[in-house]
């Protein structure tokens, strides 16, 4: 079963761009996942969302540990948040796991 994860970042500051985020994700997951959608914007109207999804053979839990350690060494503004769904999951709104980039 493959995994959905989203990050949420705030935009702005003296954080990487989205376009800038975006490009440096795609050369971290080398394979593993792919980048399936981004919004521009958030409901909130202040941050940005990427979407991943990870390959069915990569583990969740390890891959969300690198993506916090990734955001941290990309210096992106806080609050940022990385959600973690299986693919199945019936729960589009309450993910499986919530990890704070900086907390």
């Amino acid at each position: 079963m493959g995994v959905a994860i989203s990050v949420y970042c705030l935009r702005g500051g003296k954080g990487p761009t989205q376009k800038d985020l975006v490009r440096a994700l795609r050369g971290f997951l080398a394979g593993a996942g792919t980048i399936v959608w981004q919004t521009n914007e958030s409901s909130d109207g202040v941050g940005f969302t990427v979407k991943l999804e990870l390959t069915p053979e990569e583990d969740r839990d390890q891959w969300a540990v690198r993506i916090r350690g990734f955001l941290r060494r990309q210096r992106v503004r806080s609050p940022a948040t990385i959600c973690v769904y299986p693919l199945d999951w019936e729960k589009p709104g309450d993910p499986l796991r919530t990890i704070r980039v900086y907390g």
